[in-house]
């Protein structure tokens, strides 16, 4: 297996234990196109792709490293009024509080994989929203750069 594979994997596993289905997160099925997703499953969902990559050019023998970027997007509904000024931004603040727990167990484990793969938090989109078919939802999409090698 390929260290991506794994470092997906690890990635994911560390997501998934951050944003528990205990405390209401649903993993959304539709990772690239967050839209397509259920407005059920928006309401407090999230969802983990796979960006561009990039020859690090350390290489070494037969072995190249890899800088390889992750995407953590979060949703949550809207569940306000338009007008409704203070109870908008109690959800846009919350995206922000369910961030800091996803760059908060990144940032104090940065290996993935017993040393060999590395993860960082690189920044994120800031709020975003989404118009579903009968309902509001903003979202978040934080960036997390992985390093890993490969032999080749």
């Amino acid at each position: 297996m390929s260290q991506i594979s794994t470092a997906y994997d690890n990635f994911v596993t560390r997501i998934d234990a951050v944003l528990t289905s205990g405390n209401g997160w649903i993993k959304l099925p539709h990772a690239y196109n967050i839209e397509k997703n259920p407005e059920i499953m928006l309401k407090q969902g999230y969802a983990i792709s796979i960006g561009s990559g990039q020859n690090t050019r350390r290489l070494l023998s037969n072995i190249v490293s890899i800088s390889r970027e992750f995407t953590v997007t979060i949703t949550r509904a809207l569940e306000t009024l338009d007008l409704e000024v203070t109870g908008r931004q109690s959800i846009e603040k919350q995206l922000f509080e369910d961030l800091k727990l996803i760059i908060a167990d990144v940032e104090k484990n940065t290996t993935l994989n017993a040393g060999e793969i590395f993860c960082g938090y690189s920044g994120d989109s800031g709020i975003e929203y989404i118009d579903g078919e009968t309902a509001e939802f903003a979202q978040v999409r934080a960036n997390f750069t992985i390093e890993y090698f490969e032999t080749i």
